[in-house]
């Protein structure tokens, strides 16, 4: 009599199914958690940013011009400019007027895609918090 050692059509089967079910399960929980991290992410990227334009501004009585002085400073305000138009986290960050004028600023903070990277717009006026809208 043969011996015969291995798994059978129906056990892979049953492997394969359960492997499916437990992706349909976690990989929805994996996209909303790293949603919910880009969105912190954007809220904390405009205040940091919103803080250094408020440094800049309280040592040097105005708000820049060009917000690569932000980075160029001696010493620094920030460690990169994040207005650049690259995603950083799943969101795009704009400046309105691309720097500040007039004694005011207009930050916003946008998903990359909207509903893949994050579900929330964020936008910040001269000296607030951050405020938030559903992006569409």
């Amino acid at each position: 009599m043969k011996n015969n050692t291995g798994f059978t059509l129906v056990e892979i089967m049953i492997c394969v199914a359960i492997i499916g079910i437990l992706a349909a399960i976690f990989v929805p929980n994996i996209q909303r958690a790293k949603m919910t991290a880009n969105e912190a992410a954007a809220q904390k990227n405009l205040k940091t940013f919103g803080l250094a334009l408020e440094q800049y501004s309280m040592i040097n009585y105005d708000y820049p011009n060009d917000l690569n002085l932000l980075v160029t400073a001696s010493p620094p305000y920030l460690s990169e400019n994040i207005f650049d138009g690259n995603p950083r986290e799943g969101y795009i960050y704009s400046i309105a007027g691309g720097a500040p004028s007039g004694g005011t600023y207009f930050l916003t903070a946008s998903p990359a895609s909207c509903g893949a990277s994050g579900r929330k717009v964020y936008y910040m006026n001269t000296g607030a918090q951050p405020s938030e809208a559903d992006c569409s």
